[in-house]
């Protein structure tokens, strides 16, 4: 029975890349020490929780609301970070900085939404490997 078990640990293991399009895996692992299948869980869960976030980020921007614009900003910064989402991460510092100076170029927001697809798209794929 434990043999199996390690098998499948294995198995799951070598199912993550060391990048994807948008996220440098190789670094968060060498960086926060992880294993690659906590990593995983901890990538699709972001998936999980961040399918309605841009949605967000234009109501907020539409409402012209930089308080709620700004927290968004900042906690996809974190989150961003904290997975190797490097292009999200600037992104969404760049929106943070803006709302503090009372004035975000739409431009800033279409490129926040780009690098945040770019990510969605690769773990949505990391997620259908998973199903499979």
């Amino acid at each position: 029975m434990l043999l199996i078990t390690i098998k499948i640990s294995i198995e799951q293991n070598d199912s993550l890349p060391d990048s994807l399009p948008g996220i440098d895996i190789k670094k968060v692992i060498n960086e926060l020490n992880l294993q690659k299948d906590t990593l995983k869980r901890i990538l699709l869960r972001f998936m999980e929780r961040n399918t309605n976030t841009m949605d967000k980020v234009w109501e907020a921007y539409n409402q012209k609301d930089l308080k709620s614009l700004g927290s968004l900003a900042h906690s996809i910064k974190g989150s961003g970070g904290n997975i190797g989402a490097d292009d999200l991460y600037k992104a969404a510092l760049e929106i943070e900085n803006a709302c503090k100076k009372k004035s975000v170029d739409p431009n800033l927001v279409v490129s926040l939404d780009a690098a945040f697809k770019q990510v969605l798209k690769s773990l949505k794929g990391l997620s259908d490997e998973s199903s499979d």
